[in-house]
């Protein structure tokens, strides 16, 4: 603010929320916000309002019932999907149940794969693996944006489709055919 800047460009939610209690008056510009709407920052996507606008991976929890019916078209057999997610983000738990609502529509099976460290992917995918899983929906957030290889790779070796909101994923597709991202 001491700056005097006339614009504030801001990554993740966290840093959305700081620059928000910093200034109502400068137009900040999110790049990585996640569910913008649902964490209050603008009234909605079409008309943002306030002094916030920008982008965002994760617009709003109901794309994960668009993810399933991707998935679905994909593979019309499809019975079971993992979501693998990180349960410390703030707005993720509102994603798993976007998702369990949209499989009950879609009359599929969820099956919820935490994941909290780097350590943790190779147990989901080994669960997912345990459970059947058709198909992985990836949720985002910076734990899975830094392991998008080791995502990449781990759905390669289990054969697993991955729907995710990365682009970092869909540039290993090469490596890994199985990659969307809708």
């Amino acid at each position: 603010m001491r700056l005097n800047v006339d614009v504030i460009l801001t990554g993740v939610n966290q840093g959305i929320v700081a620059a928000r209690q910093a200034t109502t008056t400068i137009p900040i510009v999110m790049v990585y916000g996640i569910d913008p709407v649902g964490a209050g920052f603008i009234k909605s996507l079409a008309h943002p309002g306030g002094n916030i606008t920008g982008g965002t991976f994760e617009a709003s929890p109901l794309i994960y019932g668009k993810k399933l019916e991707y998935l679905q078209q994909i593979n019309p057999k499809l019975r079971r999907v993992a979501l693998l997610w990180n349960p410390a983000a703030t707005p993720a738990r509102a994603y798993l149940e976007a998702t369990k609502d949209g499989a009950r529509r879609l009359n599929l099976q969820v099956q919820s794969v935490e994941v909290r460290k780097l350590k943790d992917f190779d147990g989901g995918f080994a669960a997912m693996s345990r459970h059947r899983a058709e198909a992985v929906i990836v949720v985002a957030d910076p734990v899975t944006f830094v392991a998008r290889t080791q995502i990449a790779q781990s759905a390669a070796r289990y054969a697993l489709p991955v729907v995710a909101s990365r682009r970092g994923l869909s540039r290993l597709a090469h490596s890994c055919p199985t990659v969307l991202t809708p």
